[in-house]
């Protein structure tokens, strides 16, 4: 799945996280933010495979409920994840990433070490550019 503006296939700049319910996101799905697409992330996100970031994902700086990250893995291409920053704090009551790796999706005896590609069974956060 990736980023979409009103269900139709043309990617927009600019959207809301907590309208993904038009989107269609399901629960392991693998989500791409493209480059130059912004992303506020006002709510917390489904259980989700792979996030993918290229453009950014932010917060707002006073959220009305906790927001946050559900994922097995966080890969940052060139883009940017912000929770605040100096001269715009974050004043939310709750932000959070929370990298589950699910043995139930994975199987408990995984043999694929976490340096191997993308498809290993661990948790794990990717920053790259």
């Amino acid at each position: 799945a990736s980023w979409v503006n009103n269900n139709a296939t043309v990617p927009c700049d600019y959207d809301v996280w907590s309208t993904d319910g038009e989107k269609g996101l399901e629960v392991c799905w693998d989500v791409i933010i493209y480059d130059s697409w912004t992303v506020i992330l006002d709510t917390e996100t489904p259980y989700l495979n792979r996030l993918t970031v290229r453009g950014t994902l932010i917060t707002p700086t006073n959220p009305e409920g906790p927001v946050g990250i559900h994922a097995n893995l966080l890969d940052i291409k060139g883009g940017h994840v912000i929770i605040g920053n100096h001269t715009h704090p974050f004043n939310g009551t709750y932000a959070h990433i929370t990298l589950h790796g699910d043995m139930y999706m994975h199987g408990k005896e995984c043999t694929v070490p976490i340096d191997e590609g993308d498809e290993g069974c661990w948790k794990k956060i990717k920053v790259n550019g």
